[in-house]
């Protein structure tokens, strides 16, 4: 079934560049390390007083792990890519490099293969729990593709220019993930995606925060527990530590967008969300 009209202008239409990613992967993020004995993680968030959404992220092939760190940005440019029509064609692989201002080298070629095989055999389990029902969907997010060997397992030399030549090589977004897409697109500045790039829970906290603030009526508070559980965290891990991390982050994010969308409560009560000038009123 074809997902509904695409309400929400092109990415390329848009004076700022933006990515446009599915709801439960803003609110739900992949993990920050390379785990190979982790097959399988659990992430958890409130969409409401009384509904929560849980995204599980499995591992399918033995010889790939989850995706994670920066595989975030391939995930975030190929939601984007595949927004029109569901299908990413190889040639613009290019793009992807350009667009978060990566080296265009044999090194970064085949950390990409890397990222793309690690999304490509990705399973997501989503479960939304409403008052009086549970609704849960099983999407595996690359089902079909057509790969040209020499981009997987070929020499990187001139593989830019070879790029061009793979127009009628790509793959297909799981169709109900592409209706997930559709019909609620997040849409998240590149600028500010690009620069916490290499700083994967910066990425999640930036992601949330921009989320939260401009859908927000009023302002929020997100409590400290679950802020930890959405973003990853452990009880009792250093939590003064992650703390600092989280509010130079949060420093870095608010010089990014010149203003203030969100500040951390004294005394360990929360995240509080504020209004982003252009958000939902």
């Amino acid at each position: 079934m074809a997902p509904p009209p695409n309400r929400t202008p092109a990415p390329g239409s848009l004076t700022e560049r933006i990515l446009l990613l599915p709801k439960p992967l803003v609110l739900t993020g992949l993990p920050y390390k390379c785990d190979p004995t982790v097959r399988q993680v659990t992430r958890r968030a409130r969409l409401g007083r009384e509904r929560w959404i849980t995204v599980t992220y499995l591992a399918t092939h033995p010889d790939f792990s989850l995706p994670f760190g920066a595989d975030r940005a391939l995930l975030a440019w190929i939601t984007t890519q595949a927004f029109a029509t569901g299908q990413v064609h190889f040639s613009a692989i290019a793009d992807y490099f350009r667009a978060f201002g990566l080296d265009t080298g044999g090194r970064a070629y085949t950390i990409f293969r890397q990222r793309y095989q690690r999304i490509a055999n990705l399973a997501i389990r989503i479960e939304q729990l409403d008052p009086d029902q549970r609704t849960t969907q099983r999407l595996f997010v690359i089902p079909t593709s057509q790969e040209p060997l020499e981009l997987l397992t070929g020499s990187t030399r001139n593989l830019e220019r070879k790029l061009l030549r793979y127009h009628r090589y790509g793959f297909t977004l799981d169709n109900n993930l592409w209706r997930y897409l559709r019909e609620n697109p997040v849409p998240a500045p590149l600028a500010v995606l690009r620069a916490f790039h290499n700083s994967p829970r910066g990425w999640d906290l930036a992601q949330l925060v921009l989320y939260r603030s401009f859908v927000a009526k009023r302002p929020t508070v997100i409590p400290w527990d679950a802020l930890l559980e959405q973003l990853g965290g452990k009880r009792g891990r250093d939590p003064y530590r992650l703390k600092y991390q989280l509010q130079s982050d949060l420093k870095k994010l608010r010089g990014l967008l010149a203003e203030t969308p969100a500040e951390f409560l004294a005394g360990g009560r929360g995240l509080r969300i504020l209004l982003r000038r252009g958000g939902r009123r």
